[in-house]
């Protein structure tokens, strides 16, 4: 053999889903998007999902030509090169005990907040806190030390991504899906030079490191030695940011989820406040068969986990988005300056992908410069509310108009905006500049300017402020810097304008 394995270290990782995962798998059986899963119908995420996740993340990290050359490397040629294949060898991330797998409904608005025609959807969806499994093979075919070194300090930053939350899986990754929490990872090293290490990796099985699995510190933990060899911390080529907005629920609140599944257990109102489900630490959940009782699948399926009200990262975007909108004409900046503006930021809508662009060289869209978490309602409670529609001439009920919903009363939240800035390449829409902007809703939002979700002409959705605004884990002290940056960037097309009509 011209090019026999060396060493080979298998990498388990473990930890509970931190937000819903969305991985279609192009069916539509139940609903418009379900869930992947396997011929046992368990939800598990491809190999090639991962792997691929895994080489964008730190290809847009990592873009020295020493990086570039080990990420290559390790994850093989691109399409159409000529090389070796890949030597991280990633499987499938499944999932085991509590996994509740639940479908949401979806719509596109329209700028007077009405559905669009043709906009509704639903999705399958895999609920936070199911337990996942992460497996990893890293193989090497060569004795250098050093290219093993840093193809350690990688696999370690995509560890550390996980962990920290700006690696996610699946789809809709900027809009609060796909957050993992690492809990642990174990590694077990075969030294194929070792005839004995050999032997012992052919009967070898995954489950003998799942107990050994170690706590991951972030910018700290390694697999091979104590400490790693090559620190990537000062190589990498952006900075990520993050604002965290301490929020209180004013009086109501209302993101639609229609209780029209025959197994919802809302099925007294029309509508309720959108909720996500928490399976508990170490119960059976509705895809284990098999529970400490006795009982049944169909038995376990009925068997209940926590539920909290959440206000999804689709919902914040939207709101911000046509916020942002009606600031910049109130600037008087012009529509079409207003959108490529706003496109830089969320992506470019459907209906408005630049039609000149080729397909084959690049998409006509791109993903959200801004990522929105999912944001968790902590107390309050839902109100059962019966209303119904009056008919503008008598003063009468409408017939057939009658309608019952659930809204959430009272609790606190927060809001996360998170991004990414790259030096060189995102230097006209700098920090500062995003920063500004947010501030600028924000305040809208803590002064009542802006609501959340549905129902806001009769008073939902208003939020009000429960601390200060934290940049990157620390309190901002004054924002006035940060405005008059967004400002400028603002008004830039209009003072390019002004300088036209000005030259002779």
């Amino acid at each position: 053999m011209g090019n026999p394995i060396v060493k080979r270290y298998c990498i388990l990782i473990k930890g509970r889903l931190a937000s819903p995962l969305r991985v279609g798998s192009g069916q539509g059986e139940q609903t418009d998007s379900d869930v992947l899963c396997d011929a046992d119908g368990h939800p598990y995420v491809p190999g090639s999902s991962l792997a691929g996740a895994f080489r964008h993340y730190l290809g847009e990290i990592y873009t020295g030509k020493e990086e570039q050359e080990a990420i290559r490397g390790l994850f093989g040629p691109r399409l159409r090169d000529v090389g070796l294949k890949s030597r991280l060898i990633c499987h499938p991330m499944t999932f085991e005990g509590a996994v509740v797998v639940s479908k949401r409904d979806g719509v596109r608005l329209d700028a007077y907040k009405t559905a669009e025609p043709e906009a509704k959807y639903d999705m399958q969806i895999v609920e936070r806190g199911a337990p996942f499994q992460l497996r990893l093979e890293w193989v090497i075919r060569s004795a250098n030390t050093e290219s093993e070194a840093m193809e350690e300090a990688l696999i370690c930053a995509l560890i550390d991504g996980l962990a920290l939350g700006k690696l996610t899986v699946g789809a809709k990754g900027r809009r609060g899906f796909g957050e993992l929490a690492v809990t642990g990872v174990g590694v077990d090293k075969f030294d194929h030079r070792n005839r004995e290490d050999s032997r012992r990796w052919l009967d070898w099985d995954w489950g003998e490191i799942e107990q050994s699995c170690d706590k991951w510190e972030p910018g700290k933990s390694a697999l091979i030695g104590k400490h790693r060899t090559v620190d990537l911390s000062g190589r990498r080529t952006g900075e990520d940011y993050e604002l965290c907005v301490p929020l209180k629920i004013k009086h109501t609140i209302m993101i639609r989820h229609y209780a029209t599944d025959p197994e919802s257990e809302d099925l007294d109102a029309d509508y309720v406040q959108l909720k996500s489900v928490v399976a508990r630490d170490g119960s059976p959940g509705p895809s284990d068969p098999n529970s400490e009782d006795g009982q049944s699948k169909d038995e376990a399926n009925k068997k209940t986990y926590p539920q909290y009200p959440v206000i999804p990262g689709t919902s914040w975007a939207g709101a911000i988005r046509h916020h942002l909108a009606a600031l910049l004409e109130d600037l008087g900046v012009k529509e079409q300056d207003a959108n490529k503006k706003l496109e830089k930021l969320f992506g470019p809508l459907q209906d408005n992908r630049d039609v000149n662009r080729p397909e084959s060289s690049a998409s006509a869209l791109w993903a959200s410069y801004l990522r929105f978490a999912e944001s968790v309602i902590e107390g309050g409670w839902d109100l059962p509310t019966t209303r119904t529609a009056v008919d503008r001439f008598t003063g009468s009920a409408r017939t057939g108009a009658l309608y019952t919903s659930r809204p959430w009363v009272g609790g606190t939240t927060k809001l996360r905006v998170r991004w990414r800035h790259d030096p060189g390449k995102d230097d006209d829409l700098s920090p500062d500049v995003v920063c500004g902007l947010m501030i600028w809703v924000i305040r809208d939002l803590e002064e009542g300017l802006l609501a959340v979700g549905g129902e806001t002409a009769i008073g939902r959705g208003l939020l009000e402020s429960e601390g200060k605004i934290e940049l990157n884990g620390k309190p901002l002290e004054s924002d006035a810097h940060f405005c008059r940056k967004a400002l400028e960037w603002c008004l830039k097309p209009l003072q390019e304008d002004a300088r036209e009509v000005c030259v002779p």
